[in-house]
């Protein structure tokens, strides 16, 4: 990282958030700022220009990771991790044991509902009511499904576990249908098959896109932290931004830099 310049760096956010504190201290020491920003947090330069009001509304996200943008790639992440889960039921169904069928209820279920509840805390209701309805009906159908399934496989004999399991594994895309109010509210075609997986991403290069822009227009110093995915976005030219000055700086550097940073502190 670098002094007098804004650094946009990657990270895991699961990892960054267990060691915040050691990030900003770190930051500090290395880019003379205090300045260190989490990913929604890093302002839009546009919130206070004229009578332009800011985005998202008094007492909500006004940041340069526009919410409409990220609360739809979160949806659709959800709806990516639904079809993962079906695909293992799939399997389980394919090679039918008892072992199988309690070692997916065990698991990967829990698994899931710890990525929606995740995915679930990094978005706020946006400006834009289109957006949280179409977001929301994504969370409450997900909900809707596994609470479905759990009641079915509560009790439950061995065979009536995986009869249930049978109806989610032949269930895979049943959330598809989710997928185009999504798109149209944020102004994106339909994707083939409405795959959710196409929009994730669509979603994701338009706020590393803003993301970029954002800092390109700032003379903020110090460092924003947001997810390695769009770092690797602005780095690759898949989204096209003015770099002159910013710093970017990949997950895997900053941790270089950090290990050898609590190294000299040390010695």
């Amino acid at each position: 990282m670098v002094v007098e310049r804004l650094n946009i760096v990657g990270e895991d956010h699961e990892e960054s958030r267990d060691r915040r504190i050691l990030e900003r201290q770190f930051s500090a020491a290395t880019t003379l700022s205090a300045n260190y920003w989490q990913e929604a947090e890093f302002l839009d330069l546009n919130q206070a220009v004229g009578s332009r009001k800011p985005r998202s509304g008094p007492a909500r996200s006004a940041g340069a990771d526009l919410m409409e943008f990220r609360a739809v790639h979160g949806a659709a992440l959800l709806l990516g991790a639904y079809e993962k889960m079906t695909k293992k039921a799939q399997e389980v169904v394919a090679n039918p044991t008892g072992a199988a069928v309690q070692g997916f209820i065990d698991v990967q279920i829990p698994a899931f509902v710890a990525i929606r509840d995740n995915i679930n805390r990094r978005w706020r209701p946006s400006e834009t009511d289109a957006v949280n309805q179409a977001v929301q009906a994504v969370y409450d159908t997900a909900q809707r499904v596994c609470q479905s399934y759990l009641n079915g496989i509560n009790g439950a004999t061995a065979d009536k576990k995986l009869a249930n399991t049978k109806i989610l594994a032949d269930n895979a895309t049943i959330l598809r249908s989710l997928v185009p109010p999504m798109a149209k509210v944020v102004g994106f075609p339909e994707p083939p098959d409405n795959d959710a997986a196409v929009l994730a991403k669509n979603m994701r290069e338009e706020r590393s896109k803003f993301m970029g822009l954002a800092a390109g227009l700032s003379k903020e110093t110090g460092v924003w932290k947001v997810g390695e995915l769009h770092i690797v976005d602005l780095l690759s030219g898949a989204v096209k931004i003015d770099t002159s000055r910013i710093n970017i700086v990949t997950q895997d550097t900053f941790n270089a830099e950090l290990k050898a940073w609590q190294a000299r502190l040390t010695k």
